[in-house]
């Protein structure tokens, strides 16, 4: 399982956790006038949702929120038991002696989780105004009034929708007299490099670089989709000669070719790649994976006369469905 991981911060993703951190609190001073109320900046993590079931464990409650137009994400967020019930009190303007007696006896009933719900929405849409401040992107949340308690049975992996890494944004909510607890909110990785325009890059940890060519564009976006990590990055390359470049140029530490079925001899554009390619040392220094086949004889002795070959680092696949299984392969011996 992987562990948490901490993001590397930049002015983007600090300026977009500062923001929201200010807006929740804010709107908490406004709704709650009378209450002291903190909210401390946010920390940024990330983790697959299995990793965050594991180390967390406290009682929350979860508030859904929805993403127009992208059904298969979402965005949760975590508030522990006590926190929930004094934020709802709060909006229902209890006495400081039936708050304690509601944490006391852990009552979260309905007037109650309405009043919660009203707050949440707030938050909800303290959210959707930070993303939209610092981004050009025309996301739009809409909170699920339908809430969840956690832990419970029926909160596992497969109910969270999205099955990358998440961004873990974790701070401290104070409510005093009452609770000291934590606030969490889980956004799918994918959707939060989209709200600040770039990847995220992590702390003490440098990424594989893939090349990957391929003339269908299918197929090179289902690998990247599936290889994609913390521990990978797949750019996926428009040409031959831009792996030449790659190659001279050092980006890429791995380099993934796939020409499909071509006639033999091979043809002289394939042919004068292969000169430059060896011509770079690039077969010595980077490890390859080449797939060729040949229309009607195996371009594989051919290959290994010109020096391509298992003790060079290249790898000649006998089918294109071996590269994710063989990048999967080099991503663990480096980080197992």
């Amino acid at each position: 399982m992987l562990p948490p991981i901490r993001i590397t911060p930049t002015k983007q993703n600090q300026e977009l956790s500062q923001r929201l951190a200010t807006e929740l609190e804010n709107i908490l001073q406004l709704i709650l006038m009378g209450n002291s109320i903190k909210l401390a900046p946010f920390e940024a993590f990330s983790m697959p949702i299995a990793t965050y079931l594991r180390v967390y464990k406290k009682k929350s409650v979860i508030v859904n929120i929805d993403i127009e137009n992208k059904p298969n994400d979402k965005i949760y967020m975590f508030f522990e038991f006590n926190s929930a019930i004094v934020l709802g009190s709060y909006l229902r303007q209890q006495s400081e002696s039936v708050i304690k007696s509601k944490i006391e006896s852990q009552e979260f009933l309905n007037i109650t989780a309405d009043a919660f719900d009203e707050i949440s929405n707030q938050f909800t849409g303290a959210l959707d105004r930070s993303i939209r401040h610092l981004s050009s992107t025309n996301l739009h949340l809409v909170m699920n009034f339908e809430k969840n308690l956690f832990p419970d049975d029926k909160i596992s992996e497969e109910f969270f929708i999205s099955k990358k890494e998440y961004i873990v944004w974790l701070s401290t909510l104070t409510l005093e007299p009452y609770t000291k607890e934590k606030l969490t909110i889980l956004i799918p990785q994918p959707i939060f490099e989209n709200v600040v325009g770039q990847r995220i890059t992590y702390v003490d940890l440098i990424p594989e670089h893939v090349a990957l060519y391929s003339p269908s564009s299918n197929f090179a976006k289902m690998v990247k989709g599936k290889i994609e990590s913390r521990y990978c990055e797949v750019d996926i390359i428009a040409s031959l000669e831009d792996i030449i470049r790659s190659a001279e140029q050092m980006k890429h530490s791995i380099l993934a070719i796939d020409f499909g079925v071509v006639a033999m001899p091979l043809p002289p554009r394939i042919d004068i790649f292969f000169q430059h390619f060896i011509k770079t040392g690039a077969q010595n220094s980077k490890r390859t994976w080449i797939y060729i086949q040949g229309a009607d004889l195996n371009p594989r002795t051919a290959l290994t006369a010109i020096g391509l070959t298992e003790m060079a680092g290249v790898t000649i696949a006998d089918s294109r469905e071996d590269l994710a299984p063989w990048l999967q392969m080099q991503i663990k011996k480096l980080y197992d």
